[in-house]
């Protein structure tokens, strides 16, 4: 992959706001629109979607259980996660921002401090390591439905 391709793309607020809408929008989905995702683990979206070797182990996995096929296949996926959450933290408030700017996301601030979605985001895009990212915000969102704050951490090796 190209670098400087790279660059802009993981320091895109406007991408990152797309890649967790939609993340959100497919755990909401998946819970049949009962809840939302909880805050602390949006955190762990763009990590997980902008690392080309688990965004490319993600996006070809199908539901149920997407996650944990991946994990079995690629045991690296959680090296190193926990410092790139903590990188990724400044551009995840960044694409909030811009999210609930733009009515993308909203905050329930009714007791459980969940993340659901808003309107849907109409951006297209065509790069194909673009499109990959995007499978791969839909498998995460699916896995955010599918486990709990717990088993994530055990899975993933990190800790809020």
């Amino acid at each position: 992959m190209d670098l400087l391709f790279e660059q802009k793309l993981t320091n895109n607020t406007a991408l990152a706001s797309h890649l967790i809408s939609m993340a959100i929008r497919e755990c909401f989905e998946s819970k049949e629109r009962k809840s939302g995702v909880e805050l602390p683990l949006v955190f762990t979206i763009l990590p997980l979607v902008f690392h080309k070797a688990t965004a490319e182990s993600l996006a070809n996995k199908k539901r149920p259980g997407a996650l944990i096929k991946a994990l079995s296949e690629n045991r690296e996926i959680p090296l190193g996660l926990q410092e790139r959450m903590e990188g990724f933290a400044d551009l995840t408030l960044a694409a909030l921002n811009l999210s609930f700017a733009a009515n993308l996301l909203y905050l329930d601030v009714n007791g459980t401090m969940e993340i659901v979605p808003g309107k849907e985001s109409k951006m297209d895009f065509t790069h194909p390591q673009i499109k990959t990212s995007i499978n791969a915000a839909k498998r995460v969102g699916q896995s955010l439905s599918e486990l709990n704050v717990e088993q994530l951490c055990i899975y993933l090796n990190i800790r809020f």
